[in-house]
């Protein structure tokens, strides 16, 4: 699963670098709330980001968990969606830095995406965009830290 990311940025980039057309002259038109519907949707497509940087890290947390938990133990879908969430907490707390710079990178990204629009002549550069783009990665940091911060207070696992 590590070519899933690389594969998420490939289909950000598309999705940034192609003509929108009707689609995107209809979700500018269209609001929800305060908010322009293409505003929500650059925030909704940058979600995934901070999770896939789980995804990288997860694996080597998988397999020394692994190596420590009793083989032949059947569990319910409750309980192994808990230790996935769990290892995903304590692949953040064990690679703090690795996350607080994919999660620079993934700013720099969201700038990136947009600044790419104001060279093509079919699409629009909007700093507006830029911004829900942003707000989206923040958002993503902020449910992958709460997921952390929850699974340390329940003591889910043991500490690096």
């Amino acid at each position: 699963m590590p070519f899933l990311p690389l594969i998420y940025i490939m289909i950000m980039l598309v999705l940034h670098i192609i003509p929108t057309g009707q689609i995107g002259i209809e979700l500018s038109r269209t609001e929800i709330g305060p908010i322009r519907a293409n505003q929500l949707v650059h925030s909704l497509v940058f979600l995934p980001w901070m999770f896939m940087a789980v995804i990288l890290k997860y694996k080597a947390v998988s397999r020394k968990k692994k190596a420590e938990g009793r083989r032949g133990e059947v569990k319910g879908i409750k309980v192994r969606i808990a230790e996935r969430l769990t290892l995903a907490a304590q692949s953040v707390s064990c690679n703090l830095q690795f996350f607080l710079g994919w999660f620079v990178l993934g700013i720099i990204f969201a700038l990136s995406v947009e600044g790419i629009q104001y060279w093509l002549p079919f699409r629009i550069f909007n700093p507006t965009d830029a911004f829900f783009n942003i707000l989206g990665v923040v958002i993503s940091a902020a449910l992958l830290a709460a997921a952390a911060y929850l699974a340390r207070m329940r003591n889910l696992y043991r500490y690096c």
